[in-house]
């Protein structure tokens, strides 16, 4: 279920077609290709702005997120990082929170690999369709930085042991076995031309339920699961994560292992602090994929 060409041709950072099944299904597409769909200050913006809208109008019932290219959403852009934090207002409005609340049901339809923020992203929605090659990865810690903002829904929904795992030693975490077997991803397609319309079907059997038991299964359940953790609320909205989240993202952001590490990362070589025999390959194996998108200054 490609895009059309009106739409395909836009530079718009975030596609969204509202005619699915006459207006009830919104799919929103990840627009930055050449960037890997890094999240920029436009990008956040107008994925809030479009989730604030859905929840606004009376017809749609649930959404479909997804990247355009071949990954799904490779983080943070690293030129926006400070834009997207607000150290002073802690009511400001957060990209993943305002996902993972959303009074609209969602889908992620997982068209590639989920890099950083995009793992975020992805675990945020309701229900997950994946293609069978894609795979989640937190490689902020190879580039001197702290996976601060997601670290919450991270914790959340793949527990701590996999968390730690996950973020320490940046490896991938791939849909099958993994997050198939961790119940995260509830189908698997063969390719990614066949993510989006498995996605739109999935979506279709929601919309088959009705509105209220909807809503109100998601929010019992998820009450449900605040209750066990003994908390509040979402993780992402209790008052102390939230402060431990912006304080370890400032205080990432001005040290010199995140300006070492950035500054490696677009210089296409290993970080000071890599071991000698990963410094003497340069920008080679690892460090090779580490740095691939190094040229759109993301994570």
């Amino acid at each position: 279920m490609a895009a059309g060409p009106a739409a395909a041709a836009t530079d718009a950072p975030l596609l969204v077609d509202r005619t699915l099944d006459d207006g009830r299904i919104w799919l929103l597409t990840l627009n930055r290709s050449r960037a890997g769909s890094s999240i920029d200050t436009s990008l956040a913006t107008s994925l809030i702005s479009t989730v604030r809208d859905a929840e606004l109008d009376p017809v749609v019932r649930i959404l479909v997120l997804t990247g355009r290219g071949k990954y799904f959403c490779t983080g943070m852009n690293l030129g926006s990082a400070g834009q997207l934090l607000s150290t002073e207002n802690d009511d400001d409005a957060d990209l993943f929170d305002v996902l993972r609340c959303s009074r609209v049901p969602t889908v992620a339809a997982l068209n590639g690999p989920a890099l950083g923020g995009g793992v975020g992203l992805f675990l945020a929605c309701d229900l997950r369709v994946a293609t069978r090659d894609a795979y989640l990865a937190l490689p902020e810690v190879r580039r001197g930085l702290v996976p601060a903002r997601i670290g919450p829904i991270v914790v959340e929904m793949l527990g701590l042991a996999r968390a730690k795992s996950l973020a320490i030693t940046a490896a991938r975490m791939p849909v099958v076995p993994d997050l198939v077997g961790a119940g995260i991803v509830v189908q698997v397609v063969d390719d990614a031309a066949q993510v989006v319309p498995a996605a739109v079907e999935m979506a279709r059997s929601v919309v088959l339920g009705a509105l209220g038991a909807v809503l109100a299964t998601r929010k019992l359940f998820d009450a449900v699961a605040v209750h066990a953790r003994g908390e509040t609320g979402a993780l992402g909205n209790v008052p102390e994560v939230r402060k431990c989240v912006r304080q370890a993202f400032a205080k990432m952001m001005g040290s010199e292992e995140a300006a070492e590490g950035i500054q490696a990362f677009m210089a296409r070589r290993a970080p000071s602090w890599a071991p000698q025999e990963e410094t003497a390959k340069g920008a080679t194996g690892a460090a090779v994929a580490s740095a691939k998108w190094a040229g759109k200054a993301k994570l």
